[in-house]
Formats: C-alpha cells, structure tokens, sequence
C-alpha cells in the first residue's frame, strides 16, 4: 500500500505488546543513507504523529503497546528502526 510517492507500507506484525510497521522507501539505496540520517529525517515526524494522533495514542500508547517502524530500501535491505512509546511522546512535550 502506497503512503505517498516515496513511501511504501510492506506490511504490519505484532510481537508481544509492540505493533511493527514495516516501510519501503521505494526510490531509496541503502548505501546512498545511513540510519542516523534516516532517523534524523523521518522520527520527529513520525513520533510527532503518533503521539498527536487521538487513535494511536488512546489504543496504543496509552496500553503500553510500542510501535516499531522500520524502514527498507528500494530492494529490500534494511536501513534503520525506532521504537515510539509513551515515553516518547512525554520527552517531546506530547
């Protein structure tokens, strides 16, 4: 399922109490970003959603359950994850 233009959600799993989005950046080569680059870029955005968004927050977060986000590349290889959490929300004055 495309999210945008350069976004692409593979597929969404649960371990436990922690939910994992699992996201192809579709125009994207691994060797051309590092991770702290990617999570520079995309974890403010996504953590500001998630802790701003009434759903995510009262169904997930507030129960204690994690979300994972992991980001892909064109083909597949991994480039980096982060966990958003309750506390999360709470360091960025959410």
């Amino acid at each position: 399922m495309r999210v945008d233009a350069e976004t692409e959600m593979m597929n969404v799993g649960a371990e436990e109490a922690t939910v994992i989005y699992n996201y192809r950046l579709v125009n994207t080569d691994a060797s051309a970003i590092t991770a702290n680059q990617m999570q520079a870029a995309l974890r403010p955005k996504v953590v500001n959603y998630a802790c701003t968004h009434p759903g995510t927050r009262e169904e997930f977060l507030n129960k204690g359950i994690t979300l994972r986000y992991v980001y892909h590349d064109k083909i597949r290889r991994r480039i980096t994850s982060f966990d958003v959490t309750k506390k999360s929300c709470a360091a960025n004055g959410r």
